[in-house]
């Protein structure tokens, strides 16, 4: 059996994780009705004006454990994001994913410029 090792880039998504940021969330969980469906990755900002649940599906293309719970990267044709898991396992790269998550946005502000990054950190994964 050949064992693969993953880079991991450092980028926003890491500053986000190394530097002191304020990420909230919702405690409130939205209506099912109201969830929309899978949504592009490259809709997503938009998308958080009217609602931060959604499903999302993709292809996993990258993976960050960490010592509780991990991330990875999740990618359509439209674009990529990385997605926050809490305590269940890290999804192998190549596996297709389809989640329901919550999308939040990192507040980065470096010489006065917003480096934030919108991530999703995930509910539940079918």
């Amino acid at each position: 059996m050949r064992s693969a090792t993953l880079r991991f880039r450092p980028d926003l998504f890491t500053l986000a994780l190394l530097g002191s940021t304020q990420i909230a969330c919702s405690a409130v969980a939205p209506a099912a009705d109201s969830i929309p469906l899978a949504q592009e990755i490259a809709k997503i900002p938009e998308l958080m004006a009217t609602s931060r649940a959604m499903w999302l599906d993709g292809t996993v293309s990258a993976r960050a454990p960490f010592l509780d719970g991990g991330a990875y990267q999740l990618q359509d044709d439209s674009g990529t994001i990385w997605v926050f898991v809490e305590t269940a396992s890290l999804p192998n790269v190549g596996d297709r994913v389809r989640l329901l998550g919550e999308a939040t946005r990192a507040q980065i502000e470096l010489n006065a410029r917003d480096w934030g990054e919108v991530f999703v950190r995930e509910r539940e994964r079918f």
